[in-house]
């Protein structure tokens, strides 16, 4: 395997080529399931907050501060909307919100694109936004084009879960809330 090493610093690090081949997705690699909430886990107000503090991205300084809060307030929300709580363009948290609408085949896909960009991109110690785009248009092409057709054919999936039906993240994150949150 081939190694990139950043000798500016010390100890000198090295990484692994990222991203790294992927093998292919092993037999029953499937999306995972949401974790289901309690019932009434989320408040309307909890989920308008959401999407007020989340307008900026998942990764955004607001949203964080308000996850970090909403564990305080009210953990079985915080809970549940956590795991979510990623960028649209990763696509993580729209194919666990698409999961429970596709068939086996298409839970395959989503699983497999999963697999190979965190298999591709885990060992990186380098920027790890860079290696998963490279992942999604390169090594696992493939099966993030496979994702990517069974959403745009469920039409269930590409309501909710869809990224272009919303503003921004904060509103996404709060319809996906409603649905599985409250």
């Amino acid at each position: 395997m081939a190694l990139t090493c950043d000798t500016n610093v010390f100890p000198v690090v090295c990484d692994q080529t990222c991203p790294s081949p992927y093998p292919g997705c092993a037999p029953g690699t499937t999306e995972a399931a949401p974790q289901p909430a309690p019932p009434n886990s989320c408040k309307a107000s909890d989920l308008s907050d959401a999407a007020t503090a989340c307008a900026g991205g998942a990764e955004s300084t607001n949203c964080t501060n308000f996850l970090n809060a909403e564990f305080s307030v009210n953990a079985n929300c915080a809970n549940c909307l956590e795991q979510f709580d990623y960028e649209l363009a990763t696509r993580t948290g729209i194919y666990l919100c698409a999961q429970p609408f596709v068939g086996p085949a298409c839970d395959v896909s989503l699983g497999c694109a999963q697999d190979c960009e965190s298999q591709g991109c885990g060992q990186c110690s380098g920027d790890i936004n860079t290696c998963d785009q490279a992942a999604r248009t390169g090594e696992c092409s493939q099966y993030f084009t496979a994702s990517e057709t069974c959403l745009a054919n469920n039409a269930a999936a590409k309501a909710l879960c869809g990224a272009a039906n919303y503003a921004n993240f904060g509103a996404w994150l709060q319809a996906v809330g409603a649905h599985y949150c409250q």
